[in-house]
């Protein structure tokens, strides 16, 4: 949404935002409602380097891990207490996050008025609610036999094409597709334990970085930070039962305010470490399966602080009105990169290819940095034509 204008000094506020609007985003706004989105064909081919993941991306095999889906499991199963429900009925929301976020607002006023009885309760159902989450993920994951060798086999090839791969998915599903190309991935956790000292990749195995943490993911009582390895064909509540046998909490952040989860993400080297990924590199991304919202403002925002120049963002919406209106909101958040929007319904990771087209893409395998070069070059001659003067391929006219 556009912030409220006002003078200041020697000019409006419009004209301050207008400066960190990119040139070709400031020309679509003038272009009526209803511009389009180029297709993942379209831009496939050009360079990307690394990739975010985000629920899209499991919701793509898996229908189930949608927030309603979510929801309405934690309601109807109990999970949830009837006060708790209301809540999000009353929010109108069927969002965790964003539940969560008004709890933990609410937390923090009544610690400024010294409200400490309500404040303590308020914090039981905050802890209550991230319960729920988890047990209804549990309840809604699929089991392995659940899901085709062929969908994660796919998914793992078109994966492979990048250098990196971001995650903000907490469920098993990323998990079991580089469990069918082992050697061509790797998640850090050498010895099931993560070592800050010892990160380095060899060779041109994709990096791959959890950065809310996940559930096969543990955390013990110094902060180490462990992968739960039990072999690929067990299910989800043998994997959490086993890290809550041995005294573990799961390891993912699912506070929901962007601010608390910052400050999960900093008590833990190897959150911290995935963040520090992301904000450091300047390889072009492709953004999929996330829509940068509030509640991910810090993903955002190391993203817009990385020292990278192209990303690709993918919006799922056919809505003219919204394509523009999320084309200007992104472009704000990351004023000063050179974005292409896609119609993110074009890229199924998970859909089955025909044999022709099942080896991986040549690309980029590796980060070596002359083939970072020439892959960024194909990038910007691409987006030096989608921002010429009609926003021809950005936006997919």
């Amino acid at each position: 949404m556009d912030p409220q204008e006002s003078q200041a000094g020697g000019g409006s506020s419009t004209d301050l935002v207008t400066e960190q609007i990119p040139s070709w985003l400031r020309r679509s706004r003038s272009k009526p409602v209803g511009l389009g989105l180029a297709t993942w064909g379209d831009l496939r081919d050009q360079g990307w380097r690394e990739i975010l993941l985000g629920n899209g991306f499991s919701i793509g095999l898996w229908p189930r891990f949608a927030y309603g889906s979510l929801f309405g499991v934690a309601r109807d199963s109990g999970h949830l207490s009837p006060e708790d429900a209301r809540l999000f009925e009353e929010m109108e929301t069927a969002d965790f996050e964003r539940g969560l976020s008004q709890l933990l607002t609410t937390a923090m006023v009544l610690d400024v008025y010294r409200e400490l009885d309500a404040r303590s309760r308020i914090g039981g159902r905050y802890a209550a609610i991230q319960k729920a989450l988890l047990a209804s993920l549990r309840d809604v994951h699929p089991r392995w036999s659940d899901v085709t060798d062929e969908a994660l086999t796919t998914a793992a090839c078109f994966l492979r094409q990048f250098a990196r791969v971001y995650s903000t998915n907490y469920d098993l599903l990323l998990y079991w597709t580089i469990l069918r190309d082992k050697d061509h991935f790797r998640d850090f956790f050498w010895r099931r334990g993560f070592d800050s000292s010892n990160t380095e990749i060899w060779g041109d195995a994709t990096a791959l970085y959890y950065l809310h943490g996940a559930v096969f993911l543990s955390e013990n009582t110094i902060g180490e930070a462990t992968k739960i390895v039990r072999g690929e064909r067990q299910d989800l509540l043998t994997i959490l039962g086993a890290a809550l046998q041995a005294g573990n909490i799961p390891l993912f952040v699912s506070e929901g305010a962007s601010r608390a989860k910052v400050r999960r993400i900093r008590e833990s080297d190897y959150l911290s470490f995935c963040h520090d990924a992301l904000r450091s590199s300047d390889a072009p991304l492709v953004v999929y399966g996330s829509r940068l919202g509030d509640s991910d403002e810090h993903i955002t925002r190391s993203i817009h602080e990385s020292p990278r120049s192209d990303i690709a963002v993918g919006l799922y919406t056919d809505d003219p009105d919204e394509v523009a209106d999320e084309k200007h909101r992104i472009g704000r958040l990351l004023a000063g990169k050179r974005l292409a929007f896609f119609d993110s319904r074009t890229l199924n990771p998970w859909a089955v290819l025909p044999e022709k087209d099942k080896s991986p893409p040549a690309i980029h395998r590796g980060i070596q940095q002359d083939a970072g070069v020439e892959d960024a070059g194909r990038v910007h001659r691409l987006l030096d034509g989608a921002h010429g003067g009609d926003v021809r391929l950005a936006a997919g006219q």
